[in-house]
C-alpha cells in the first residue's frame, strides 16, 4: 500500500486488522511524504515519487499489487489525475 504521510499508517493498519483481512498478505505500507501543497504545485515530483516508492515496494517488499490509500478526497483526485496523465492505473 502507498499513502501520503507517515501519520496515516496506524489508521490503515487498524483498518486492515479490524476488517478481517489477513494482514500477512500485505507486503508493506509505504509513504510518499508529500503535502497537499507539494502535490498541487509539482506534478512531476508526485509521479516520480509514486513510481519510486512503488518500485521499492515491489523490489524490497515483494509487493505484487500497489494500492494507493489517500485520507482525503482532494488528495485522491490530485494523485489520480496526475497518474492518469501518465497512463498509470489508480483505483479508488
Amino acid at each position: 500500500m502507498i499513502t501520503i504521510l507517515d501519520e496515516v499508517i496506524p489508521l490503515i493498519d487498524n483498518v486492515i486488522r479490524t476488517s478481517g483481512c489477513d494482514s500477512s498478505s500485505f507486503a508493506s505500507i509505504r509513504t510518499l511524504n508529500l503535502t497537499i501543497a507539494e502535490m498541487a504545485e509539482n506534478k512531476t515530483k508526485v509521479i516520480e515519487k509514486f513510481v519510486e516508492v512503488g518500485r521499492r515496494a515491489i523490489n524490497e517488499d515483494s509487493a505484487h499489487v500497489l494500492i494507493g490509500v489517500l485520507p482525503t478526497k482532494r488528495r485522491y483526485y490530485i494523485l489520480r489525475n496526475l497518474l492518469e496523465e501518465k497512463a498509470l492505473i489508480f483505483l479508488r
